[in-house]
Formats: structure tokens, C-alpha cells, sequence
């Protein structure tokens, strides 16, 4: 499949400092020692207002951290408008279909507005698991609790819209 974006895997951006990834949540559960080490696998790319950093159905190849701006996840719908699935803050991670192999991306993530993204090619996540696996299994672990805390905000949500359709006594 053709890229959609002009900044494949392998450009390498600027060199990502200690103090911006001081917020990501899905870091939390590195030392700084981990955190020093992962350093040198990120670089920061930055995003125009409705720029794409990837689409539905390409290859997997990187993870993104949003440093800075916002962030779009989108998924094609049958309108043909597609569906917003969440906005990415600062400090949350995205397209972490790259980290499973072979995969592709099943959304699309736009920039809302300028952007800045800590990036992790999926090369780099391999050479990340193969020398240093404690620090593979520490992203790995904060990337699945910052996932979950996303099912915990959705419930919460819809439990509430379904409890109020309910006493408006609409079937839910």
C-alpha cells in the first residue's frame, strides 16, 4: 500500500530531549534509567493542522507520543464521513499496531492543529526487545494501561448515556 505521508520510518526527525517525555503516560512504569535508554530509539516529528501521521489500513511501522497539539482517531465508517474514536492529549500515545509485528493501523490519526509526536519505529522496538527487554515490557505495560484507562473513560460514558435512555424509557 502506497504511504499516505511524506515521513517514513526511517527519517529521523529531531533528537527527542529527557524532559519531553517526562509526561507520557504510557512511559510511567520506565526507571529514568529506561527512560534515558529509550532516548536514544525516539525522535520528534512535527504535524501541519490536518496532516496525517498515518491512515486506515497502512502498515504498522511506528508508535507515536504526542508531545504537543492534538490529535484525531478516526475509523472509516459506511457514510463515508468517518467516525471519531477519540482526541489525543498531550501525553498519550497512539498507533500501537506497529508494536505487534505485522499489523496495520485500524484508524487513522490526524493532526487537529500543529503537532509535535515523540516517534518509535517498529524496527527500533525490536532492537528495543531483543537487547533491553525489560524496558520493551515496561512500554508494553504502560501501553496497555493507558489503553485500559480509555475502556474505563468509554464505560463510564456510555453507562451513563444508557442509564439516562433507560428512565427516558428509549431501548437501549
Amino acid at each position: 500500500m502506497e504511504r499516505t505521508n511524506n515521513k517514513p520510518e526511517k527519517e529521523a526527525g529531531q533528537p527527542c530531549r529527557p524532559e519531553e517525555i517526562e509526561y507520557l503516560h504510557a512511559l510511567n512504569r520506565l526507571t529514568p534509567a529506561g527512560r534515558k535508554r529509550l532516548l536514544t530509539w525516539l525522535h520528534v516529528r512535527t504535524y501541519a493542522a490536518d496532516e496525517p501521521l498515518f491512515r486506515q489500513g497502512e502498515p504498522a511501522l511506528c508508535l507515536f507520543f504526542l508531545l504537543s497539539g492534538s490529535l484525531a482517531l478516526e475509523a472509516d465508517s459506511r457514510t463515508g464521513r468517518p467516525d471519531r474514536l477519540k482526541i489525543v492529549a498531550p501525553g498519550q500515545a497512539c498507533g500501537s499496531a506497529a508494536l505487534a509485528g505485522d499489523a496495520f493501523y485500524g484508524e487513522s490519526c490526524l493532526a487537529l492543529e500543529p503537532s509535535r509526536v515523540a516517534v518509535l519505529p517498529q524496527t527500533a522496538f525490536h532492537q528495543l526487545l531483543a537487547g533491553q527487554p525489560a524496558i520493551a515490557a515496561a512500554l508494553l505495560q504502560g501501553l496497555l494501561e493507558e489503553t485500559l484507562d480509555d475502556w474505563r473513560q468509554a464505560l463510564r460514558t456510555y453507562s451513563g448515556l444508557t442509564d439516562h435512555l433507560t428512565r427516558a424509557n428509549i431501548i437501549v
